[in-house]
């Protein structure tokens, strides 16, 4: 499949693919020392198995990307979009990132802030807690990497067409 893709949306990819597993990595780390340094096995052993599947998620996306799999752009997309928006209300919370993360958002929990964090893999996951929180944030790096992959999905796209306008020329 690497003969018919440019060199440069090869790149792009692997350098895509990298970015995510690094992110992923890092994310299975920090969850892996979460569980070394909490002493009692409970159910939130499985909330942090949960957590590994978002990072593993990611890391099979960065495989897939470096094995140049059509299919590692949509799901790509799907693991950035999964990332942009950070919530926490109703007693619900999702804050997902894998890799770096700039985020910067509104806590209107008991008053009106503006929040920002940074840094590299997240993820805050709550059911049925603190009822009373109500923040939303955008992660600036998950944004742009959305619209990379759209750019990229459209080179990718316009290099098929022209192989299938050649091939039809070959005929």
């Amino acid at each position: 499949m690497n003969d018919t893709y440019s060199t440069k949306v090869i790149s792009k990819l692997r350098s895509l693919g990298a970015y995510q597993i690094f992110g992923g990595s890092i994310g299975c780390l920090l969850v892996i020392w979460a569980i070394l340094n909490n002493q009692t096995i409970d159910l939130s052993f499985f909330i942090y198995g949960f957590m590994v599947l978002f990072f593993a998620f990611s890391i099979y996306c960065g495989i897939l990307c470096f094995k140049i799999k059509i299919i590692a752009v949509k799901l790509s997309l799907i693991n950035q979009v999964l990332q942009v928006i950070g919530v926490a209300m109703f007693g619900f919370t999702f804050k997902y990132a894998a890799g770096v993360y700039v985020t910067a958002g509104i806590n209107l929990s008991e008053a009106f802030n503006f929040t920002f964090s940074a840094g590299f893999s997240r993820f805050d996951f709550a059911f049925n807690t603190d009822h009373h929180r109500l923040e939303v944030d955008l992660n600036f790096v998950a944004l742009p990497l959305i619209i990379f992959i759209e750019r990229l999905k459209n080179h990718i796209k316009q290099e098929q067409n022209k192989l299938v306008i050649s091939a039809i020329g070959e005929e």
